[in-house]
C-alpha cells in the first residue's frame, strides 16, 4: 500500500456551497409599530384597573 500524497487545495481555491441566507425579518417600523400598540394597550389597561381601585376605595 502506498500513501498518495495530495496537497490540499488553497482555501480560496475550494468550491463554495449553497449557503443558505437567514430568513427575512420584517421592517423595523411594524416592530416599532407592534411595541407602541401594545404600550398603549397596557397602559390603557392600568388606568382600568386604577380606576377600580378607587372606586372602591370612594365607596
Amino acid at each position: 500500500m502506498t500513501a498518495k500524497n495530495i496537497p490540499a487545495p488553497a482555501p480560496g481555491t475550494q468550491a463554495k456551497t449553497s449557503q443558505s441566507q437567514p430568513p427575512m425579518r420584517p421592517p423595523a417600523n411594524q416592530d416599532l409599530r407592534f411595541v407602541i400598540k401594545e404600550s398603549l394597550r397596557l397602559g390603557f389597561r392600568f388606568l382600568v384597573e386604577v380606576e377600580k381601585a378607587l372606586k372602591k376605595l370612594n365607596s
